[in-house]
């Protein structure tokens, strides 16, 4: 019986720390006054990318956030942001702070703004 309990707890432990990386990936509102929606996904390369969702049918959607990468010592993602109203490339990290909640922190060199986004359905 002990022989079968190892091996078995090996595989859910590989299967749990690749959901817990993909758990970014989704739709998410910011939760501050403009409402931004994004969605999260998982490109062909491995990076996770960003595009904004239209609130509207004046706008498009665009690439927000491009090449976020997993780091498992920092448990963050750490990429590169481009907001769709300015013309500036923004160093970002994202912290998964619950299943539900992301926390955003784009810089520029001694800039620094932080918002929350909620998962979304």
């Amino acid at each position: 019986m002990k022989s079968i309990f190892f091996p078995l707890l090996i595989i859910f432990s590989c299967f749990s720390f690749k959901t817990d990386k993909n758990v970014i990936v989704g739709y998410w509102q910011a939760k501050d006054e403009n409402n931004r929606k994004i969605e999260i996904y998982q490109d062909k390369d491995g990076f996770y990318q960003g595009k904004s969702i239209p609130l509207s049918k004046e706008q498009k959607s665009s690439s927000v956030i491009k090449n976020l990468k997993y780091d498992a010592k920092s448990k963050s993602y750490s990429g590169t942001m481009f907001p769709p109203d300015k013309n500036i490339t923004l160093n970002v990290t994202i912290t998964i702070t619950s299943n539900d909640e992301l926390k955003v922190v784009a810089r520029k060199l001694l800039i620094t703004k932080t918002m929350f986004f909620i998962r979304s359905k």
